[in-house]
């Protein structure tokens, strides 16, 4: 988040951030809430095929129970 409110005070035009960035002031950088309801955006997890990590199995069994 830190790099994309750097991207925009560097005078990148705009982008979508979540509202808790609010707390991240930055100089140059003007914040605009949404008038509407907030779009509703698929996330995707990806991973090496070959890392077989007990903990990376873990990671990914929480993030299965929660796309349900």
């Amino acid at each position: 988040m830190t790099t994309v409110l750097s991207l925009v005070a560097g005078g990148a035009v705009f982008s979508l951030l979540p509202a808790n960035v609010r707390d991240l002031q930055r100089t140059g950088v003007v914040y605009r809430d949404l008038a509407e309801l907030s779009p509703v955006l698929e996330v995707v997890a990806v991973r090496r095929t070959d890392n077989h990590s007990a903990i990376l199995g873990n990671f990914l069994a929480v993030v299965e129970s929660l796309s349900t």
